[in-house]
């Protein structure tokens, strides 16, 4: 069973309280499939500190997703990079939700979320990602994480697609929900 993993930024944490009720009642994540939330008050860029809580929670060998905001993509991707030289989880994606400055890039899947389109052209120089995503018009920060079905915006897949943030982890989750 693929286990999705929450890597929240340094905010407040009922921020997470819109994504977790969009994942829940968007059917972005099925409800019978693992869900785990680096908890707040940890270090949220740090791999040490969530490699040590992925140690204590999560059944090694699971397949794992992880779903990161703004310094959470840091420890996300670091993670991400440590299991899969390590061996230890195998990772199926990561998924970047305004990670700006954070590369990306790995064996595993890749996608990258912006909240504007700046964001998008100039955190896209360390790694776009397999799959892309911009909020038009622009949003503030917090919203791509709180209400990702409240932004709308670009995919740049082959046909660039006008979604919601909501609909683009829908169609980015799909694949990886059903491992």
């Amino acid at each position: 069973m693929t286990a999705l993993i929450l890597c929240p930024g340094v905010h407040d944490p009922g921020w997470t309280a819109g994504l977790m009720a969009c994942l829940r009642q968007g059917d972005l994540w099925p409800s019978g499939k693992m869900h785990r939330f680096f908890p707040p008050g940890q270090r949220a860029w740090s791999a040490y500190a969530l490699r040590r809580w992925l140690e204590a929670t999560v059944e090694g060998g699971t397949p794992l997703v992880f779903l990161g905001f703004s310094a959470g993509c840091v420890a996300a991707i670091s993670t991400a990079w440590a299991c899969h030289h390590q061996g230890t989880y195998p990772v199926q994606a990561v998924i970047a939700l305004d990670g700006w400055g954070v590369p990306l890039g790995g064996p595993f899947a890749t996608y990258r979320l912006s909240h504007d389109r700046y964001t998008h052209l100039t955190g896209g120089l360390l790694g776009q990602g397999d799959r892309a995503f911009y909020g038009e018009p622009a949003v503030p920060h917090a919203q791509l994480w709180q209400a990702p079905e409240q932004v709308w915006g670009w995919s740049t897949r082959d046909q660039p697609e006008y979604i919601t943030a909501a609909q683009f982890l829908a169609q980015c989750l799909a694949t990886h929900a059903l491992q």
